[in-house]
């Protein structure tokens, strides 16, 4: 008698559960839409997460829940995430305003202002009172910046004169570097850059050709370099820029040994002139968290043509501009002094910032970086030696209108420079001298 009665309790007890679990599994529309708009009204941005994310497995959307996603993770600061579902809501119901301002302050919030641009031009004229739609600008931005860099190649002129076979050996002694850059927007989805640079830069030259051996610390170099690039962004998220440069180079070079040797050696130099073009193209895609990049650029020298391309792409783990984890895989075909050169070449970056004013970013790049170029080739390092690693520390301080930012960095580097034997100039890479540069540099970006 008892034991009928427990296995009825038992089967009740089944069945009760069964149905509750039941009545768990069944998530309808009116249950997201009652959930989610109740935990709006409260403000409980992880609820209204937590039933967009069942809704979704459950095959459930519908313009008013991305809303509330989009307006959840705006909340978070998570506003990569949220513009994916202001597009989608945006997509689903386009002619409310609420969505179109919201996914419109995400492109600024992530730096995105062409996006930003693209998208005011949709406004309704009751939005546009409020947030004036985009308007052609001749100039938009203008960015100074200015370099200064020591070696201590000096420091090691024995080593220098050690060899035994004819040729020479260029060090890079010190630099100065500035540049002045403008930006232009005659249209949301066209910016054009445009800037010109100047560079001194002193040599140290040793040259061993029989029973001549001299040592001359300041052989001078001057370049002038001027680019163009025309920045094209579209709604996706896609930006395609190609670049343009024409360079100019003065240098000092050794044309005849007069008397003596080393440093008191009387010799007759001479200026050689140097023009090339370089041309280039950078394409970068938005993907929800990650920027993808794609680049490549062509150099026409004398001493042979120069490739260089470009993968890479940087990540935002929060959702926002606050941390960025970043890397770049380059690969190079270039020649010099007759010797084809294939550099493979990693670069890395981590920034992070402090109550999103102040932003520290540290980089580190390793490889042989012979006529390397980065940030689209306006960074152009152009020598006979060349850096094979470097590290690099930056911090960059934003006004509180957001209409520009001031910046200083330093850079450590390891440099090598390469022996170039006998009359045919043939770079032996097995005779190498490595030195240390040490770079500090400043600018400031400000919106006109």
């Amino acid at each position: 008698m008892y034991k009928r009665y427990h296995i009825l309790i038992l089967l009740l007890a089944f069945l009760l559960l069964t149905g509750s679990l039941n009545g768990q599994e069944k998530i309808t529309f009116p249950l997201i839409d009652k959930a989610t708009y109740n935990h709006y009204i409260s403000g409980n941005w992880d609820s209204i997460l937590h039933y967009g994310k069942l809704a979704k497995r459950y095959d459930i959307s519908y313009y008013y829940l991305d809303l509330r996603m989009g307006l959840a993770r705006y909340n978070k600061k998570q506003y990569f995430q949220a513009s994916r579902l202001f597009r989608e809501a945006v997509k689903k119901n386009g002619i409310e305003d609420l969505p179109k301002e919201y996914l419109y302050y995400t492109y600024l919030f992530t730096g995105q202002y062409p996006r930003a641009d693209i998208l005011s031009r949709k406004f309704s004229p009751n939005l546009s009172e409020r947030i004036p739609g985009f308007r052609p600008k001749f100039f938009t931005m203008i960015n100074p910046e200015t370099v200064l860099s020591y070696t201590d190649g000096k420091k090691l002129e024995n080593q220098l004169m050690e060899e035994s076979v004819d040729g020479h050996r260029h060090i890079t002694s010190r630099f100065a570097f500035f540049q002045i850059a403008l930006s232009h927007q005659p249209a949301a989805c066209l910016t054009i850059h445009q800037g010109i640079s100047f560079l001194h830069k002193k040599n140290i030259l040793y040259f061993l050709s029989g029973a001549s051996e001299v040592f001359l610390p300041d052989m001078r170099l001057n370049q002038m370099d001027y680019f163009i690039i025309p920045e094209f962004s579209f709604r996706s998220g896609t930006s395609i820029s190609p670049s343009f440069h024409y360079t100019g180079i003065n240098s000092e070079v050794l044309e005849t040994i007069n008397s003596g040797s080393g440093r008191n050696a009387s010799v007759t130099l001479r200026t050689e002139f140097e023009r090339f073009l370089l041309g280039g193209i950078e394409i970068t895609q938005k993907m929800w968290l990650f920027d993808l990049t794609l680049a490549g650029s062509y150099l026409a020298r004398d001493e042979g043509p120069d490739y260089q391309q470009k993968i890479g792409g940087v990540f935002y783990p929060l959702g926002n501009l606050n941390l960025y984890l970043g890397a770049d895989y380059y690969f190079t075909d270039l020649f010099q002094s007759k010797v084809l050169f294939e550099n493979n070449i990693w670069h890395t970056i981590i920034g992070v910032s402090i109550k999103e004013r102040v932003w520290i970013e540290a980089r580190y790049t390793e490889g042989n970086m012979k006529n390397f170029r980065e940030n689209n080739n306006t960074i152009f390092y152009n020598s006979t030696d060349f850096m094979n690693r470097k590290a690099q520390l930056h911090l960059s301080v934003f006004r509180k209108d957001n209409k520009g930012n001031f910046y200083i960095g330093g850079r450590w580097a390891n440099n090598v420079a390469p022996y170039v034997q006998g009359v045919d100039g043939v770079t032996d890479m097995n005779n190498t001298f490595e030195f240390n540069s040490y770079t500090i540099y400043g600018g400031i970006s400000w919106k006109i």
